[in-house]
């Protein structure tokens, strides 16, 4: 199986530390946010030259069934994370994720794919199963662990995605994931943002 930047977690981690949020208001990324980047996600898949008619390379597929586990993998720990300590910045920041998810969601039907994702929250496939346990294993020791293990998320994610662009030329590819990848960096600005605050 294709090889994702998801499996270094550690290294890149260490990125994120120099990307910090600047401006006021970030910290709980707000319901408008939210809406605005599902949205954005959303309009990403409308253009002219945005159809199903090509045929998908087996490293496009791949990448498509990837983003969308990966995209699980944040929402579902986000919605853990909420539950377990009521910051606000997690809460709506899954609510991005899962438009993130239901607009790959949108492209792997389009392709006529067969989605990978489980419905339930915290299941997965074994290699991405391995990884969600991990992560929240690590977020239960305190907020602080939580919002680190958030950053790391959207470190990988942003990886991930780039990957993804750089694999394809295919429109209605390239936009979802340049959009999301977007989004994801909003996300991490909001994440540094709390994280500053200990």
């Amino acid at each position: 199986m294709k090889q994702k930047m998801f499996f270094g977690l550690v290294t890149v981690f260490t990125l994120s530390l120099f990307i910090a949020a600047c401006s006021e208001g970030i910290d709980n990324a707000s319901e408008d946010l939210a809406l605005e980047q599902k949205s954005a996600a959303l309009a990403a898949l409308d253009c002219p030259v945005c159809n199903f008619n090509t045929v998908l390379t087996e490293k496009e597929i791949e990448g498509l069934l990837w983003m969308r586990e990966e995209e699980k993998v944040a929402r579902d720990v986000y919605l853990t994370f909420y539950q377990l300590y009521g910051s606000l910045v997690f809460k709506n920041i899954a609510k991005s994720e899962q438009a993130h998810m239901d607009a790959i969601l949108y492209l792997i039907n389009g392709y006529k794919l067969t989605d990978l994702a489980s419905a339930e929250i915290g299941k997965f496939t074994p290699g991405f199963q391995a990884i969600y346990d991990g992560l929240i294993a690590e977020g239960k020791k305190g907020l602080k662990e939580a919002l680190q293990v958030a950053v790391k998320i959207e470190v990988m994610d942003i990886a991930d995605l780039q990957t993804s662009v750089s694999e394809t030329k295919v429109p209605n590819l390239v936009r979802v994931y340049n959009n999301l990848m977007a989004a994801s960096k909003n996300h991490l600005k909001a994440f540094n943002f709390n994280l500053s605050k200990f």
